[in-house]
């Protein structure tokens, strides 16, 4: 009550890694990060030309468990643009995955 539902610096504004007392299982990700966050993530790197290689599993977007469908994304920054090479599972990633999508800034 009372409460205005603006929050100008929110404590957690940005996400990355697990919550505490968290203990992964082994048959969950180390952590699990939100879409947007991880375009964040992969919008500074690319920004600061770093090279990266980023393994992840997808998960169910009815919010079921996992689908173990594997993306590995590996990304050579050279002076005239990166070289990307993405894999879903043993397929090219389609254009639309997520690791491919432009940076929210932009």
């Amino acid at each position: 009550a009372g409460h205005s539902g603006r929050q100008f610096a929110p404590s957690t504004t940005r996400v990355v890694g697990t919550l505490p007392g968290m203990k992964p299982a082994d048959n969950l990700p180390d952590f699990l990060l939100p879409a947007s966050e991880l375009r964040r993530l992969l919008g500074e790197t690319r920004a600061n030309r770093e090279s990266f290689n980023l393994t992840y599993t997808r998960l169910s977007k009815s919010g079921a468990p996992f689908d173990g469908r594997r993306v590995v994304l590996t990304e050579v920054a050279h002076p005239d643009g990166p070289t990307r090479t993405c894999w879903l599972d043993d397929e090219p990633c389609p254009d639309d995955e997520l690791a491919l999508a432009p940076d929210l800034s932009r």
